[in-house]
């Protein structure tokens, strides 16, 4: 039935169906409307008090069920865009005007006298029955035909069947619904030449479970969609076939699903993944082979998952083993931390390079090769009788590690015995130093210590090095007749024995100004001392003696000692 825009026509049945008052009648009907219509949909009982004497109410048209839906009203309702929707309405003793007792299914066209039109399907109207009225069953069944010629280009055809039962408990509140679709299309358009084929075969299947008391709702859905298109345009020829599966349960706010889906593009694309989603986790994988054309075919297997194994196949699964495993992040396992990585129960590699190793245990018949550098950190143990490096042989003889011949470079040793032991001339040596480059005011006539340090000896002859700065400062108006140079004795102390002196003449500088060139004097000299063994306190004092004016007109600066023990 189609309803197009006719203002104020009210097709129906032109029969009369007796009403009892006592009853409830349910109407059920399928609509949708054109893309471009803008008038609304609307159905009644028109109500009689007798055959031709309609109702007192709007001429017996009250209540309407649709009242006045309009496309996006419908669209909103359905879910969808222009598509059929099952419209389902109970008239009863609350509906039903004073004193009538006849009705007529009335429709009112397309409402009022606008462009496009609503279709209507599958129309069903029945007296509901006590046991429906008690636990609110429903159960709907549509089968839909449907073939349109779109002119001499093209046509399609499509089916659809669709069932629905529905159980409402008044008493435990439960609810239940199990519905099934599936439908069929086959489309064919030839456009100025390009022709384009479509199939498709789609299944759906869901079942829902509520309950009022508990607040629990359960769902499960099985899903198919099988599909093929091929196209022609300017002489190019596409194909594509695609298979998509779906199956998902839910219970409260948990879901998981598990989907496939099979894809080949023009026969040089192929795709097949599998997709497993628990709660937002998802795991799965992928497989591709496609052909660039040109004879370049590349192929894939991706897995996404936080643990791959491949298990040993044969008909002994009982003693089935995990010889491969991919961890992508840190777990436990039986109590025990397991790090990212790839574990493997047993493996045999013919030929391979490691740049970076960590080995708990290692047992080998034979390890040999040039190691030029050796810096990895061996944190498990290496067990062997024999270890040979470039002809160079390790062994052990009671516990005691044997070496032909050792060189070191560089080595630290807690605690060292050796029954001979080799060392050039001069080649052990301890050295210390202390620099201070502050200037620092001398007293007149006073051993005034520069610098100090203490030197740990076992005898051995020391180098000693000494260098300073000295100048001296002329005080602020006084006469020129100062002497421009004063002498200045420099000592070396070891402990409170004076082991070397020297004496320098310092120049002065006019004012506190810095020290000009030529002025002032610098002190360097060397000494060798072989003390005892034990601790020597070495230091360097400066005497400036007595000079004119105020004390304080020495300064001594860049004061370094050096102290180098050859221990062999």
């Amino acid at each position: 039935l189609r309803l197009s825009g006719n203002a104020g026509k009210y097709p129906n049945q032109n029969n009369y169906i007796p009403i009892d008052a006592t009853k409830k009648y349910q109407v059920r009907f399928w609509a949708r409307p054109s893309s471009n219509t803008s008038g609304r949909l609307y159905f009644s009982l028109r109500q009689f008090t007798s055959p031709g004497t309609t109702g007192p109410n709007n001429s017996g048209r009250s209540p309407y069920k649709p009242s006045g839906h309009t496309r996006q009203t419908h669209n909103t309702v359905a879910g969808t865009t222009d598509d059929w929707y099952e419209y389902v309405y109970i008239w009863d003793s609350s509906d039903w005007q004073t004193g009538v007792k006849y009705f007529q299914p009335d429709f009112l066209d397309n409402y009022s006298g606008q462009s496009g039109y609503w279709e209507i399907q599958g129309f069903v109207i029945h007296e509901v029955s006590e046991l429906e009225d008690l636990s609110s069953t429903t159960s709907t069944a549509l089968s839909a035909l449907n073939t349109e010629v779109y002119g001499p280009g093209g046509g399609s055809s499509s089916r659809i069947d669709a069932l629905e039962t529905t159980v409402n408990h008044p008493t435990t509140g439960l609810s239940v619904t199990s519905q099934a679709l599936g439908t069929l299309t086959s489309t064919v358009s030839d456009q100025g030449g390009d022709i384009s084929a479509n199939a498709s075969d789609i299944t759906a299947l869901e079942t829902t479970v509520n309950h009022a008391d508990t607040g629990v709702a359960a769902t499960s859905s099985a899903l198919s969609d099988l599909s093929t298109t091929v196209s022609t345009q300017g002489g190019s020829i596409t194909a594509n076939a695609e298979s998509l599966s779906t199956l998902s349960t839910t219970v409260g706010g948990n879901t998981s699903s598990i989907s496939t889906q099979a894809t080949s593009i023009d026969g040089l694309e192929a795709k097949y993944t599998v997709k497993v989603d628990t709660n937002g986790a998802v795991a799965g994988f992928g497989l591709a082979s496609t052909d660039n054309g040109f004879g370049n075919i590349t192929s894939e297997f991706v897995v996404n998952a936080d643990r791959f194994a491949i298990m040993r196949g044969g008909s002994n699964t009982a003693a089935a083993t995990v010889p491969f495993v991919v961890q992508a992040s840190q777990t436990t396992l039986n109590g025990e931390t397991v790090p990212a990585g790839v574990y493997m129960d047993d493996a045999f590699i013919k030929n391979g390079s490691i740049e970076s190793a960590k080995i708990g245990t290692l047992a080998v018949d034979k390890l040999t090769g040039t190691m030029s550098e050796f810096e990895s950190q061996i944190a498990g143990t290496i067990s062997t009788s024999r270890l040979n490096l470039d002809d160079s042989t390790i062994t052990s003889v009671g516990g005691v590690v044997q070496i032909a011949s050792l060189g070191v470079n560089a080595a630290h040793i807690e605690n060292l015995s050796v029954s001979t032991i080799k060392i050039a001339d001069n080649a052990a040596t301890l050295p210390m130093s202390a620099l201070t480059l502050t200037e620092s005011i001398l007293s007149n006539s006073t051993d005034n210590e520069v610098q100090s340090l203490t030197h740990v000896t076992i005898g051995g002859a020391i180098e000693i090095m000494v260098s300073l700065s000295l100048r001296w400062v002329q005080p602020p108006n006084t006469a020129a007749s100062y002497s421009t140079t004063r002498p200045t004795t420099v000592a070396l102390y070891a402990g409170n024995t004076v082991i070397f002196t020297t004496t320098v003449d310092v120049g002065y500088v006019a004012g506190f100004q810095s020290l000009s060139p030529g002025k002032g004097a610098v002190v360097s000299f060397a000494f060798l001392h072989t003390p005892s063994a034990g601790s020597v306190d070495y230091s360097v004092k400066v005497n400036p003696g007595s000079q004119p004016g105020n004390t304080g007109r020495v300064r001594a600066s860049n004061r370094y000692l050096r102290t180098l023990e050859l221990r062999k």
